[in-house]
């Protein structure tokens, strides 16, 4: 059995997060729209990633409710 680091598996939550927001982003260009919008948190270096690929990110909190909606 191999362990992992904290540091080790904070990177593979990050990259099964940005797997996820990528899919649903492909998904919704599919359909014609041009956002994504969703009710959770991007870590500051994965919004920062966004911006440099081009794309336009909000995020905010309403209720205490983290929330981000990116756009192309």
């Amino acid at each position: 059995m191999s362990f992992k680091t904290a540091a080790e598996m904070r990177e593979i939550t990050q990259e099964s997060i940005m797997s996820d927001v990528e899919k649903e982003m492909e998904a919704r260009a599919k359909q014609g729209k041009y956002e994504y919008a969703f009710d959770g948190l991007l870590t500051t270096m994965q919004k920062e990633k966004l911006i440099e690929l081009g794309y336009n990110v909000r995020t905010g909190y309403q209720y205490n409710e983290p929330w981000a909606i990116i756009s192309w």
